[in-house]
């Protein structure tokens, strides 16, 4: 078959259209895929970069609670005493030393225990009802009702606390000094930032070293206690028996959250 000028013409365009649109779609197809294959690499990433960024919300939750449950404990921790200072001389310096030189009083004996454990009880008045049957009848508007259920449940809510516990060492300490002077040391103690308490104090009299048979508080009737009460003046030097608890935690560092 003999082709004309213009078959030809019309056979090398549909040629080159042919060569042009295979070699498109060997170029394209590949591509399609590869951007197929992308996009679908894309989609994972955008759905593990969604699970991060929620791991990320609920973690930044987290360290705030962290952070205040840290704050709530530091300052309920404010209370009491460092175990660091009971661990040094620190207290002990003020009981005999600043504050004895300070109010005029002498340490003539001390006493220290070991630091144990000690439970913090604590107390509180159980609600009860006398008589259910008077209050069922009084509660026309079931407000009774509430109000006892209320109650019974601070109750129930009180009594299952449990009891904390926290470090105890105890001082005992024998002072003389001018009864003014030793109540001045004693409010001294009281005001120490913490929780240092005077868990018992006994006085008597107290003379060139010997002791008489008057007591500061005796088991006495109320007669008997003041009367003796007026035989002792701000001046009257005592000799008194002290005993200091001290309630010390040990203190927790700053949780590193960042």
């Amino acid at each position: 078959m003999k082709l004309n000028y213009r078959d030809k013409v019309i056979l090398a365009i549909v040629l080159a259209l042919a060569i042009m649109v295979a070699g498109f779609l060997s170029l394209i197809k590949p591509k399609r895929a590869a951007i197929k294959d992308n996009e679908e690499k894309l989609s994972d990433l955008e759905d593990k970069e969604a699970e991060i960024n929620q791991k990320i919300g609920l973690t930044d939750g987290l360290i705030k609670k962290i952070d205040t449950s840290y704050a709530n404990a530091d300052k309920e921790s404010k209370l009491f005493v460092e175990k660091s200072l009971v661990d040094t001389p620190v207290l002990l310096d003020k009981f005999m030393c600043d504050y004895a030189n300070k109010n005029k009083v002498q340490v003539i004996d001390l006493k220290v225990d070991d630091t144990a454990t000690a439970t913090l009880n604590y107390y509180f008045k159980p609600y009860s009802e006398v008589s259910t049957t008077l209050l069922q009848a009084s509660d026309i508007n079931d407000q009774l009702q509430a109000e006892y259920d209320k109650n019974n449940e601070s109750t129930a809510e009180i009594s299952g606390r449990s009891a904390e516990t926290v470090l105890s060492t105890r001082y005992g300490l024998t002072v003389v000094g001018k009864r003014a002077d030793i109540y001045a040391y004693l409010r001294n103690i009281k005001d120490i930032d913490g929780a240092v308490l005077v868990t018992s104090y006994a006085g008597e009299r107290y003379d060139d070293g010997e002791e008489e048979q008057t007591p500061e508080n005796p088991a006495a009737t109320d007669k008997e206690k003041e009367r003796a009460k007026q035989t002792l003046t701000d001046d009257t030097v005592l000799k008194s028996d002290i005993v200091i608890e001290v309630y010390s935690i040990y203190k927790m560092p700053k949780p590193i959250t960042d």
